[in-house]
């Protein structure tokens, strides 16, 4: 992962294993993420309980999820509804009419949120993280440590 600091903190939290299951790597492959991406690095090794929580709300352990719920089909259902492009993945439930979403291709991480913010995105923004470990380090405050 490129942020040292993020990976100090997963092991602190124990939400870090050294171990990859094989069965997350299916998921990577068939979402169509890098596996050695800092996206797919972190959803190989991270896991929360089985999601995290912070200040900034509830992200979802996305190869769990996709595993064991209805994730799959409820974000591509999610997706279709709000216009989004096929390669955003949903990083949470998108409760409240917004959500956070990594897009595969720009590698960056979007906040959705209906309304003016969604309109953003489909006209072209740019990400509100330009990398993932820059969101991860928003969502777990890791920069004001």
């Amino acid at each position: 992962m490129s942020s040292e600091k993020i990976q100090i903190f997963l092991k602190n939290k124990n939400w870090w294993f050294d171990d990859v299951a094989g069965e997350y790597l299916s998921v990577l492959d068939q979402m169509g993420v890098e596996r050695d991406s800092e996206f797919g690095e972190f959803y190989l090794h991270a896991e929360g309980i089985p999601n995290f929580v912070s200040a900034h709300g509830e992200l979802l352990q996305v190869c769990w999820a996709a595993l064991n719920t209805r994730y799959i089909e409820g974000t591509r259902k999610l997706k279709d509804t709000l216009g989004l492009p096929s390669s955003f993945i949903a990083l949470d439930s998108f409760e409240g009419g917004s959500g956070y979403f990594y897009d595969r291709l720009s590698k960056g991480v979007y906040e959705v949120e209906l309304g003016a913010k969604l309109s953003a995105i489909k006209n072209g923004c740019l990400p509100d993280w330009q990398r993932f470990s820059h969101f991860l380090e928003f969502f777990f405050e890791i920069e004001s440590k």
